[in-house]
């Protein structure tokens, strides 16, 4: 705030004439021919952008003072206000010269030709590169793009003036534009052939956008295009390992299918950047075969029906099916898919997963609508949520190993929607009431057909020939081969994936040895015409023959693998061998030889080095082989102990400069230390399960309860532990956990133990214990027990003090703050917050920092001061945004959404909830979700849709009550008294609610909102009159202002 009271400068030059050049693509820069001009000062540079933006035409000196002041439009009456623009403008005049910078009835115009914007020129020389690829032209296309891509000096605009809420906005708008100009210029340059140039580009692109999945699409294509199959593979394993780390995403259909595409060695033409559909359907494959009327006779199901199953053994090409049939859907305009079209693959899931979250996962921005907050519903209720009212097609993929969760999904859905259609794939009928079933058959093989034209001509043939010339070019193969092929499609009964895989051996082995080979392996296959294997046994068959291939230390290798989960390192592999007594020197050379056998996968990711991963159906097969020699027991032994150690590693670093990388560690290896943790549990190992939960529990508070969910912290803290002090350290997260996250029973049972179980034990850490004290005390303030939170707290403090730990001595302010905030004493808690705040900054824990800065906005938005809470709340979300790690800077982006919307900068906010909701971290962290459902409700009543704003505030006060937020929860119910009618129901209940919360938070800040509630319900207007005094008592008494969402006015009128 200090910086923006200072008084900003002009550097004056020389008035001139020349011929200016605007520039905003970056950093906003002004020349006048070749002489760049000086322009001074944050509040100076955000008059110029603003009026860059709108070059040509008048901006309204309201308009200024809202965006480059930060104040109220009635503000830019006041005499003070309206001679500071103006002195601005003076001196700006003296920069530019005269005639450029115009007064106009009302505000003011910068005088200068559309084009002399840099940004206009980008646009149009984007619209000349369209023009040209719209008229078919493919030379020089690519060109046209780069051309107007150079307009650009960073990667967005307006870089130095985003302080600017309209010149931030249009920021993002430009950045948006370029990258998908970007998109559209590579795509250019792929369909010219610019291969290894695009590859390039694309290697930066994916690392700085892993969002984007076309970069990671059409990346994936140019390698492919340059015959790097194998390095293609890696890159889809990378995006894969980047979009679930950092956003909790699987990969799209779209790079689902061009994975197999290349796995097939199918040219994958036409599979990058494409126009955006509301779907997540992939680009078909080259070759459909034989299946043309099994999607007519598919649709026509599906017009019957609202669920229907499609089965059959696994590989039968049930998947590529249900894709062709949705894509015949959208491309028909079909009813059922008016609003899009989902997939999701559940092969990553394990039985009792909630797919609920899996189908949550998976809905685009397109088909997702606003408003979608979980608000502490179920998933499958926010499912329910997300599409009522709309025609939206599921297609669950693989529900075989999840049957009955897909049952219960499918059925829910169909219960809860009425306009929701599912399409599953399974190997056996979900068994749900109203479901249709519609067997999937394998491609025919006649075994008595003789005739070579014939055979060559058959689905199956035609599939093993483009697949095996795909890997070999220019493979011939005469009548014998072609019989031969026929003999080993038949003998694979026709199942797709079966074919294909034996057809990419047939390059080096030719048909008569990939024969072989099945004839050795498959016998058990040969069942005779209509005995199809079921879909397990099929894929094991195939994964078993490529498994034949490998040498019997490759096979013990393999095996081994099979305990990690998700992607490994080699050194995490040497880990597992030296836990086995056995030479580790080799670990790197097989893990080289299985990568290109294609047992294993590589893949890489920024920052970290090269890692490994198997496909989920060899890592089963290999499980199986290691419990076939009792080796299963040793081999998950070593795993536990190798990811219980780097978990405990990690969590010395989550405090100081190595929190970041300290984080994302436990993020990409959170697959296997919670498979190390369930083994433990499993196996009753109560010291390693005590070790995980205390290891775990700070990167589980940054992440919303995300890397240690509550069921495994108390199935872990139900086994015995001998050594006291893991256990303690474990009740003290256990505690500080429940008490965060709503488990406050649990939360003081745990503190107590902890408290007990440390008596007359000297080995037990002061720190860890102190925390056990705080996280009591919290949860005791939480279920309104005050005076014996105040004693417990008192306590904590005082170890606190005397750990000597720096972190240890924040937690009991925290705790302290959080407490007098909620009775009101304001100025206590700011103290608190404070102290708080210099601990965290002098043991450099960023994370920490913020959320003493959030807590300190509290206290500013309490006392009515919403730009100073503003201005705490965007250096928040500035240092967690520091550590690169989006979901966790989700809780300060969502209060800084909320704040900037009270204040009554309505777009902004807009903004900011419109960026919140696309984020996948909002379904699991309860806090800022309830925010966001208030925010909006704060936009519904701004847009003059007040109906819907109540019953929006409804909602959210429910969720900002069950998070704790109680004040804020009682100024949306607040707003419903405002909104609704006297006798109306949701008068009622919004007063109910509130009246309940302030029986139990005996807040003068609840208390004063009650009052005031009260006063509006009152039916004289005596009575009235003294009830909104009384309220306006407790406001002033205790230094509150008048929350935002009192003022009869809205946010709007501010």
């Amino acid at each position: 705030m200090g910086r923006q009271n200072q008084e900003d400068a002009v550097k004056a030059g020389e008035p001139h004439s020349d011929a200016f050049d605007v520039r905003v693509l970056g950093a906003l820069e002004l020349y006048a021919g070749d002489r760049r001009l000086e322009i001074a000062g944050g509040r100076t540079r955000g008059l110029v952008g603003l009026l860059a933006r709108s070059v040509g035409r008048p901006v309204a000196t309201t308009e200024i003072v809202r965006q480059v002041w930060g104040l109220a439009e009635k503000e830019a009456t006041k005499p003070g206000v309206r001679n500071a623009v103006q002195a601005r403008v003076s001196s700006l005049r003296r920069v530019l010269g005269p005639g450029v910078l115009c007064a106009v009835p009302g505000g003011y115009l910068l005088d200068l030709p559309g084009q002399a914007v840099d940004s206009a020129r980008f646009e149009t020389a984007l619209s000349e590169a369209r023009g040209l690829r719209q008229r078919s032209r493919v030379d020089g296309v690519a060109e046209a793009y780069r051309c107007a891509l150079a307009h650009w000096r960073s990667e967005s605009a307006y870089t130095d003036v985003r302080h600017v809420p309209a010149l931030a906005e249009e920021s993002d708008r430009l950045a948006e534009l370029r990258l998908q100009a970007l998109k559209e210029c590579l795509t250019a340059e792929v369909d010219e052939g610019a291969y290894g140039t695009a590859a390039a580009e694309l290697l930066t692109l994916t690392r700085r956008h892993p969002q984007v999945e076309e970069f990671w699409s059409l990346r994936m294509l140019t390698l492919s295009r340059l015959e790097r199959q194998a390095d293609a593979l890696a890159v889809y394993q990378e995006a894969r390992r980047v979009l679930d780390v950092r956003y909790g995403l699987a990969p799209g259909a779209r790079l689902q299918e061009m994975e197999r595409l290349i796995l097939r060695d199918t040219d994958a033409a036409g599979s990058g950047a494409k126009p955006s559909r509301p779907t997540n359907i992939g680009w078909p494959a080259t070759s459909f075969l034989g299946r043309e009327g099994e999607v007519d006779a598919t649709l026509k199901i599906l017009g019957r029906t609202r669920i229907l199953t499609l089965t059959g053994p696994g590989g039968v090409g049930k998947t590529r099916l249900a894709f062709e049939v949705s894509r015949a859907l959208i491309d028909r305009r079909a009813p059922a898919v008016a609003h899009g079209v989902v997939v999701v693959d559940l092969v990553p899931y394990a039985p009792g997963y909630d797919l609920a979250l899996a189908v949550l996962g998976s809905l685009s921005a397109a088909t997702l609508p606003g408003g979608t907050a979980s608000r502490g519903l179920s998933p499958i209720r926010t499912l329910c949520e997300a599409l009522k009212g709309r025609r939206v097609l599921v297609v669950l993929d693989n529900c075989e190993h999840v049957a009955d969760e897909a049952a219960a999904l499918s059925a829910a859905l169909n219960a809860g929607t009425e306009g929701t259609t599912i399409l599953a794939t399974s190997r056996q009928p979900l068994s749900v009431p109203g479901e249709a079933v519609h067997p999937v058959a394998p491609l025919a093989v006649p075994s008595d057909l003789d005739d070579v034209v014939a055979l060559a001509t058959l689905p199956a043939v035609r599939l093993f020939l483009d697949r095996a010339q795909a890997v070999q070019p220019g493979l011939t193969v005469d009548a014998a081969g072609v019989r031969t092929i026929s003999r080993v499609c038949h003998q694979l009964d026709g199942i797709p994936l079966a074919i294909e895989l034996a057809a990419v051996r047939a390059g080096a082995l030719g048909p008569a040895g990939v024969e072989r080979l099945l004839d050795d392996r498959f016998q058990q296959l040969d069942r005779g015409p209509g005995r199809g294997p079921d879909r397990h046994r099929t894929l094991e068959s195939v994964v078993g023959w490529s498994y034949q291939l490998l040498d019997r230390r490759e096979q013990q290798a393999l095996d081994r693998l099979s305990v990690f989960r998700g992607s490994f390192l080699p050194q995490q592999v040497r880990g597992l061998w030296t836990h086995l007594g056995e030479d580790d020197t080799d670990v790197r050379a097989l893990l080289g030889r299985l990568a290109a056998k294609s047992m294993v996968q590589a893949e890489t990711a920024e920052g970290f080095p090269e890692r490994f991963r198997l496909l989920e159906t060899v890592r089963l097969y290999a499980a199986r082989k290691l419990e076939a020699t009792g080796g299963t027991e040793r081999v998950v032994h070593a795993q536990v102990d190798i990811y219980v150690s780097l978990a405990t590693s990690c969590s010395r670093r989550l405090v100081g400069a190595g929190q970041a990388q300290a984080v994302r560690t436990f993020m990409l290896e959170e697959g296997n230390i919670r498979a190390a943790f369930q083994r433990a549990l499993d196996r009753g190992l109560g010291d390693v399960a005590h070790q995980l939960v205390g290891a775990l529990g700070y990167t589980t508070w940054m992440r919303g309860g995300r890397t240690a969910d509550w069921k495994l912290i108390t199935r872990s803290l139900a086994l015995p532990a001998q050594d006291v002090g893991i256990r303690v350290r474990a009740l003290a997260w256990a505690a500080h956990l429940g008490s965060a996250f709503g488990h406050l029973g649990e939360a003081v049972r745990f503190g107590e133990q902890a408290e007990h179980a440390a008596r007359g034990h000297e080995s037990v850490r002061i720190a860890d214990l102190s925390l056990a004290y705080v996280g009591r005390a919290h949860a005791l303030h939480r279920l309104g027990r005050w005076e014996e939170g105040d004693a417990v707290l008192e306590e904590g403090r005082r170890l606190a003090m005397s750990s000597g730990d720096v972190w240890t001595m924040a937690a009991p302010s925290v705790a302290r703050g959080l407490g007098m905030l909620a009775r009101g004493r304001v100025a206590d808690a700011e103290a608190a917050f404070l102290s708080a705040a210099e601990h965290y900054s002098r043991c450099a824990d960023k994370w920490a920092q913020q959320r003493a800065l959030l807590r300190r906005a509290m206290t500013r938005e309490a006392r009515g001061d919403l730009r100073g809470a503003a201005v705490l709340l965007a250096e928040a979300v500035q240092l967690v945004e520091e550590l690169d790690l989006p979901e966790v800077a989700v809780p300060a982006r969502a209060a800084l959404a909320r704040v900037t919307l009270l204040a009554g900068h309505i777009d902004a906010g807009r903004h900011m909830v419109d960026e919140l909701t696309r984020s996948n971290a909002m379904l699991w962290l309860d806090a800022p979700a309830a925010q966001v459902a208030q925010c909006k409700a704060l936009l519904a009543d701004a847009d003059g849709r007040s109906a819907e704003a109540i019953r929006l505030h409804l909602d959210a006060g429910v969720g900002l009550a069950d998070v704790g937020l109680y004040a804020e929860a009682l100024e949306s119910w607040a707003r419903v008294v405002l909104l609704a009618a006297r006798d109306s129901p949701q008068f009622a209940a919004a007063l109910g609610a509130a009246e309940q919360v302030a029986a139990r938070i005996q807040s003068p800040r609840v208390l004063a909102v009650v009052r005031y509630m009260r006063g509006l319900r009152a039916g004289s207007d005596s009575a009235a009159a003294d009830e909104l005094a009384a309220a306006e008592g407790l406001f002033t008494q205790n230094g509150l202002g008048l929350p935002a969402l009192l003022r009869r006015g809205g946010t709007a009128a501010g």
